[in-house]
């Protein structure tokens, strides 16, 4: 094989960032040829660097906003108070993150959102349950943008959360993560009628530059067996 000695390619990626949490892929060089841009759980500082977290790990509400599995009111001033002081501390332990993930709890009861009567206000009067969260993590990003103009917040929307709200958008540094926890894996995601994460994807892409996408492809209950996704990795 010949190669030139003149050869210099650059390419600017359809995604902005890859990550693969799986252990075999957490070996930079494999990471590298996979175009895996993550810093999570890796170093990749030898082959260009890459996108890095605010820790290497999802930062609930709950654990920014109380010392308890609870799920915190969105309304409430002290609240949020709390959430913007505990965010930047994390900021200020990595002062070269990019992103921030400040998110709701995934696959549990606390993942419905607070029930009080100002919360469910928002989300009746915009046709979504994730519409007081959506207005907190905008206004959350806003605020930590006065002191990092880069930074971004990445906030994952969970099954529960329901569909886009009809008026709030989110901020331009807000970052909708959709869960992919509740499809079916054994169909492509554009080919069954079960997958609501297509539908997801198509109505939060309407409204949001900043679109990405868990693929949550891990059997919680027997972590050993293999995964229902072999022949629907690649058309995904």
């Amino acid at each position: 094989i010949k190669v030139p000695s003149d050869l210099d390619t650059y390419f600017k990626p359809a995604f902005k960032f890859r990550d693969c949490f799986w252990y075999e892929a957490f070996d930079p060089e494999f990471s590298a040829k996979q175009k895996i841009n993550s810093c999570v759980s890796r170093d990749l500082a030898d082959f260009g660097g890459g996108v890095t977290y605010a820790d290497n790990s999802v930062n609930t509400l709950g654990a920014l906003a109380t010392t308890g599995n609870v799920y915190p009111c969105l309304t409430n001033e002290d609240v949020y108070s709390k959430v913007l002081d505990n965010a930047k501390k994390w900021l200020e332990r990595y002062p070269t993150a990019d992103i921030i993930s400040i998110s709701q709890d995934n696959g549990n009861e606390n993942s419905k959102g607070c029930t009080c009567k100002e919360c469910t206000a928002i989300n009746n009067s915009e046709g979504s349950s994730t519409a007081a969260f959506l207005t907190f993590i905008n206004k959350l990003a806003e605020d930590l943008k006065k002191d990092d103009p880069d930074i971004h917040v990445d906030a994952l929307i969970s099954k529960n959360a329901g569909r886009p709200p009809k008026t709030v958008r989110p901020a331009d540094n807000v970052i909708i993560r959709l869960s992919s926890n509740d499809s079916c894996f054994s169909h492509a995601v554009n080919e069954c009628s079960a997958n609501r994460i297509d539908e997801d994807i198509q109505e939060w892409g309407k409204i949001c530059n900043n679109l990405y996408v868990w693929d949550c492809t891990t059997n919680f209950m027997f972590y050993l067996a293999p995964f229902p996704n072999l022949f629907t990795i690649y058309d995904n």
